[in-house]
């Protein structure tokens, strides 16, 4: 290589690092001016470095789709979007004039632009999948645990300060001027935190889909140890403080498949271990309740309880009313769906009454006609949009993601199991949140596709220790 080449490399893997430890960094103040530009995807600090680290490779080679199994996967993703695309821009002209004009919109307007975000999708796919070509394994794993610490740090400082320590408030505002972000006065009102993100469900989406299956994940290769219990531990506390019912239910589920993984790959563990870990988690779990106090954590779970299983709770009403909203469209629509972009159309029409009698779905309601309301959350909307043609791509899309991960597993190491936990998480939190914008969510997808380039660090690694 000449020396030009090995500076934009160098400036390369740098910029991959910081996309990678920006993910929680939501509401970046210095570059929000981007986000009505871009429809959202500019709120997040990782758009300028997905986008400067695109230019980069647009500049050093031609960007072609790569002929190994991992280049075909990303070109079966995007020939996926491309044909969901045109059933979308189909179903647009089929009910071009049934659905009439919404806040002087029509469906293939909407389509249209829904469109645009679709081809962004394949582009931060793409870019993930170089992630694996410009960063070796070791470097991902350290740039994740830089990210993870950041988070903790900040977290903790929160934590704090909603417990009436003055000093960790005014750190707080010192970092917190750097962003638009949860104002320390919006936590102690709401006596909810969310790391630097303008928004607690969007932290507590980070810290399960990404955090803890990653140190989860690490546990396969290094075993359970003081160090790695006591960070998921601080995170736990750290999400208890977001109060996101989806986070709490996420955590859950993540947990119970951890277990199941672990032991069903036949990890030893010792009794000492075991006894360690049994004394660890009840001395935690003491902790805990001493210092959150019993009432605390009843009226939080009763909270969690009313927002999931209850139609009329104010905080969780108009969601479900659009989770409704989408699934009767896909019994509507079933074969091709609706074509994402359009399901505003319907929205008063298909909400149901429970929810327009709750106080936001009401709101809701009665703005439907005036605003155009999106699919809602991520897996709800894909269902809706693109029906059941949209699925059957995705089953095939998964089931060749599958495929490649587990036969190359020890080409991945932790990565196989961050990317089974954090899929399976952020499945769970696509059922109840959008993922469009949250730039990890894309490159875990991309995972599965670094195959290539994973199994060369591997052969590289192991030329190397033979010369050694």
């Amino acid at each position: 290589m000449d020396n030009t080449s090995l500076s934009v490399r160098s400036i390369e893997k740098h910029i991959a690092k910081l996309f990678i430890i920006c993910f929680p960094f939501k509401m970046f103040a210095p570059l929000y001016f981007l986000n009505g530009v871009t429809f959202g995807l500019g709120d997040s600090a990782s758009f300028i470095f997905c986008v400067l680290g695109l230019l980069l490779i647009a500049f050093r080679r031609k960007i072609i789709f790569a002929k190994d199994e991992g280049g075909k996967l990303l070109g079966q993703f995007a020939t996926m979007y491309i044909i969901l695309d045109l059933t979308s821009f189909f179903m647009a002209l089929v009910l071009y004039r049934e659905a009439g004009v919404i806040a002087g919109e029509t469906t293939v307007i909407a389509v249209s632009k829904k469109i645009l975000f679709t081809l962004s999708y394949i582009l931060f796919v793409f870019y993930g999948r170089e992630i694996g070509n410009i960063l070796t394994k070791s470097e991902i794993n350290k740039t994740l645990d830089i990210c993870l610490n950041v988070c903790l740090i900040v977290g903790l400082i929160q934590v704090l300060m909603l417990n009436n320590i003055s000093i960790a408030g005014k750190v707080y505002d010192t970092i917190n001027s750097l962003f638009n972000a949860w104002s320390s006065s919006n936590a102690m009102r709401t006596k909810r935190i969310a790391l630097l993100a303008n928004e607690p469900a969007y932290s507590a989406g980070f810290i399960t889909t990404i955090i803890i299956p990653f140190l989860l994940s690490r546990m396969f290769e290094s075993g359970t140890h003081f160090k790695g219990l006591l960070r998921i531990f601080l995170f736990i506390v750290i999400l208890y403080y977001t109060k996101s019912t989806t986070g709490y239910l996420i955590l859950f589920i993540v947990l119970g498949f951890f277990a199941i993984l672990y032991y069903s790959k036949g990890r030893k563990t010792s009794v000492n271990s075991l006894l360690f870990g049994v004394i660890l988690g009840v001395c935690m779990l003491g902790v805990t309740v001493i210092i959150l106090g019993d009432n605390l954590i009843s009226k939080n779970v009763f909270n969690v309880m009313d927002k999931l299983f209850s139609y009329d709770n104010p905080n969780s009403a108009d969601r479900k009313g659009m989770i409704a909203v989408g699934l009767s469209l896909f019994l509507r629509f079933p074969l091709f769906g609706v074509g994402d972009g359009n399901q505003g159309f319907y929205y008063q029409e298909l909400l149901p009454d429970w929810a327009k009698n709750s106080y936001t779905g009401y709101s809701a309601y009665n703005h439907a006609s005036d605003v155009l309301y999106d699919g809602g959350p991520f897996w709800i909307a894909f269902i809706s949009g693109y029906g059941l043609l949209g699925l059957l791509l995705l089953f095939l899309f998964f089931k060749k993601s599958f495929r490649i991960i587990h036969r190359n597993r020890e080409s991945f190491g932790y990565l196989y199991y961050f990317y089974y936990l954090s899929i399976t998480a952020l499945f769970v939190n696509g059922i109840g949140a959008t993922l469009g914008s949250k730039y990890y969510f894309w490159f875990v997808l991309s995972i599965p596709m670094m195959v290539s380039f994973l199994k060369r660090d591997e052969n590289v690694l192991t030329i190397a220790n033979m010369e050694s």
